[in-house]
This record gives C-alpha cells, sequence and structure tokens, in this order.
C-alpha cells in the first residue's frame, strides 16, 4: 500500500499522508489539479522516474536532431 494518496477538498485535491491522514508537510490544502496532486503522491511514493530517466530519452532526441542539422560527416 502506498504511504501518500490524493483527496478531493473544496474543487482542489491535495495529498494525505495515509497513516496520519492529515495532509503531507509542504502538501497544504491548495487548489491543486489533480494530476498535479497525483504526480506529487507518486513522487513521494518514490513512485516517480528519477530525473536522469526522464531527461534521457529528451537529450537523445536533440542528439539525433542536431547530427541531421549538422550531417552525418561530422
Amino acid at each position: 500500500m502506498t504511504r501518500y494518496e490524493i483527496e478531493e477538498h473544496d474543487g482542489g485535491w491535495t495529498v494525505v499522508d495515509h497513516i496520519t491522514r492529515l495532509p503531507a508537510s509542504g502538501a497544504a490544502l491548495t487548489s491543486r489539479s489533480r494530476l498535479e496532486a497525483q504526480a506529487l503522491a507518486d513522487y513521494r511514493n518514490g513512485m516517480a522516474k528519477p530525473t536522469a530517466e526522464r531527461i534521457k530519452p529528451r537529450l537523445e532526441k536533440i542528439r539525433l536532431l542536431w547530427k541531421a542539422v549538422l550531417g552525418t560527416n561530422r
């Protein structure tokens, strides 16, 4: 079971600590979208991809495009 979950409060979403049933520290009640709250909960639960894994595909695309711009001789 995950420790952090999301709950809807007054038209906004918040991240709640499943153990204490209180808003997670640094995640006070705000008008976050569901997607923002879920991303924060996933990050807190350790389910979000590390930064290097998110950036690697983007860098590879940039390298390929740069090679195409400069030509394959370089």
